[in-house]
């Protein structure tokens, strides 16, 4: 029995140091990574957020129930209470929004949305739509002899005339829809004096919803998305009041992310001669289409990469702790959506453009989760279809600048270019 004791005692110094190293190991590992996202959530005390960097770091607090999706009420904190009274109309318009909704609610908005893009009927009706305005657009373009502007002329316009007839208005109503949606997205940018951007998102606001009921008394296209969610609130998923704001709300959000992905991916693709070769023999073979895999990979590389919405924004519900920091109820929590899709723990060697890369389909670029934009469907379709388009119909596309002239606009919230001079003319 004592040598079976002993033999036992020295199997187990035996085997006691490798557990003990795979144990500190194991330790240390975990307090690197605890470590480097630690470092990568910081408090602005200038702006008075937390703002979170790393890609691990916004997955998970995203699944925290404490943090809400409504941020309404930190972006109405500095105004007092005649002027929050004031923009009453601007605070219940934004409230149907699903991108200001949490629980039940969020997931019926959502639902709704979301599933208008499902529709096999609907989604060739979006195919035609796209597929004729990209060649108004693109005739358009291949008139001009001189120096234009692929932003204005075409990443800007492209959308908006798609989106216009997908949710039923009019062509004559573009003008007018473009500028009540770069007021709101001024609001959102959070620049200049905030009296002047409530006032202006809650007349651009106004402005829009007297359109609206008029559209909504008009005779519609079946298969146009206006009509899809009267149906909607006449089953009972929407409410009347949610109807005229989440058109608005597709409209806005479709058109400013596909310009911005589309005037970023060209800017990428056109300061790259080896990356424009790739890309242009890609969409020129023979057979090709949107959908084939290689192409689908250079676009999801792109969206990572470019990554149109810079920052999602939430608010603090109550009081949680997260990884040794303690988050307060109220405090907002900027997520750097365009950091985390360039964070080296996810995505290794982040600057450089890597198609099909391992975890590449999970950036963030259009959220995470149930909040996961509803119009994902229609505005990859779009970006896909407009680059593709562009490069195959304008073989001597090129930069009119150098790419270091070209600069974004000083937004928060979205990656867009001021302009992108180009020109048409072989070399």
């Amino acid at each position: 029995e004592s040598m079976l004791m002993d033999l036992l005692r020295r199997a187990w110094l035996a085997v006691l140091p490798p557990f003990a190293a795979v144990a500190v190991y194991i330790c240390k590992a975990w307090t690197r990574r605890v470590g480097a996202s630690r470092s990568k959530i910081t408090w602005d005390p200038e702006e008075k957020v937390w703002k979170v960097r790393s890609h691990s770091g916004i997955l998970n607090l995203l699944k925290r129930p404490e943090v809400r999706a409504n941020f309404l009420p930190g972006l109405m904190e500095g105004l007092d209470s005649h002027e929050k009274k004031k923009y009453f109309f601007l605070q219940s318009f934004f409230s149907r929004w699903p991108l200001f909704q949490d629980g039940e609610i969020q997931a019926r908005t959502h639902r709704v949305l979301a599933g208008q893009f499902t529709s096999l009927k609907l989604q060739g009706r979006i195919r035609e739509i796209v597929g004729k305005v990209t060649d108004e657009m693109i005739a358009e373009n291949m008139l001009k002899t001189g120096e234009w502007d692929l932003v204005e002329c075409y990443a800007k316009r492209l959308p908006l005339r798609v989106i216009i007839e997908v949710l039923g208005f009019q062509r004559s109503d573009e003008q007018d829809l473009k500028q009540w949606a770069d007021t709101v997205e001024e609001w959102f940018g959070g620049r200049g004096e905030a009296s002047e951007r409530f006032a202006a998102c809650q007349t651009a606001l106004e402005a829009y919803w007297e359109r609206a009921e008029i559209l909504l008394q008009e005779e519609l296209p079946e298969d146009c998305l206006a009509v899809e969610l009267q149906r909607a609130e006449e089953r009972g998923d929407l409410k009347v009041a949610e109807v005229i704001p989440n058109l608005f709300f597709l409209m806005a959000a479709g058109h400013e992310t596909t310009s911005s992905f589309v005037s970023n991916t060209m800017l990428l693709v056109l300061k790259d001669p080896a990356l424009e070769r790739r890309l242009r023999a890609c969409v020129s073979a023979p057979g090709f289409t949107i959908n084939c895999p290689q192409y689908d990979e250079m676009i999801e590389e792109f969206l990572r990469y470019t990554c149109p919405i810079k920052c999602m924004y939430r608010q603090v519900g109550h009081d949680f702790e997260f990884e040794g920091i303690t988050f307060k109820k109220g405090q907002q929590i900027h997520f750097l959506n365009y950091a985390a899709n360039h964070d080296p723990a996810m995505f290794p060697d982040p600057g450089q453009i890597i198609p099909g890369r391992r975890n590449g389909r999970k950036h963030i670029t259009f959220g995470l989760h149930e909040h996961i934009c509803p119009g994902m469907r229609l505005g990859k379709m779009m970006g896909k279809v407009a680059v593709a388009e562009l490069l195959r119909r304008m073989p001597d596309l090129r930069l009119a600048v150098p790419a270091d002239q070209v600069r974004s606009l000083p937004l928060d919230s979205i990656s867009a270019l001021e302009a992108l001079p180009v020109i048409h003319a072989p070399r």
